[in-house]
Parts: C-alpha cells; sequence; structure tokens
C-alpha cells in the first residue's frame, strides 16, 4: 500500500486553509499577518513559530498532531 505525500508544514497549512475556505488574503485579515506573510509560511521559506500558531489558531487546526517542533 502506497502513502500519499503528506507535505510539510506550509503544505498542510495550506491544505487545511483551503479545506475551510479562506483565500490567503481572508486569513491575512483574520490573523493580522500579511499576505506575504502568510505566502511565506506556506512555502516554508520563513516559519516563523509565531506566525504558525496565529495561523493554526485561525484555522483551527491543532499543532500538537504535528508532533514536537
Amino acid at each position: 500500500m502506497e502513502t500519499a505525500d503528506v507535505g510539510g508544514i506550509g503544505q498542510i497549512l495550506k491544505k487545511a486553509r483551503e479545506n475551510v475556505g479562506y483565500s490567503i488574503d481572508d486569513l491575512a485579515e483574520t490573523t493580522g499577518l500579511t499576505s506575504a506573510e502568510i505566502a511565506q509560511v506556506e512555502n516554508e521559506t520563513d516559519v516563523d513559530e509565531a506566525r504558525l500558531r496565529r495561523i493554526a489558531a485561525a484555522l483551527r487546526f491543532d499543532l500538537s498532531h504535528l508532533g514536537p517542533r
């Protein structure tokens, strides 16, 4: 049995955002982050812990499911 490639934290949060029906701009407005900051996290070019927590909270996504960071 093959397992699907889950991707990194950025891809996981992007999928969670899409599942909620948010655009990057919607999530930016909800979190107080800029669209560029959201994109940086999703693209994993700047994965800041504080940004991760704000995004996860807005998406009601429990980061503890991903294991220790």
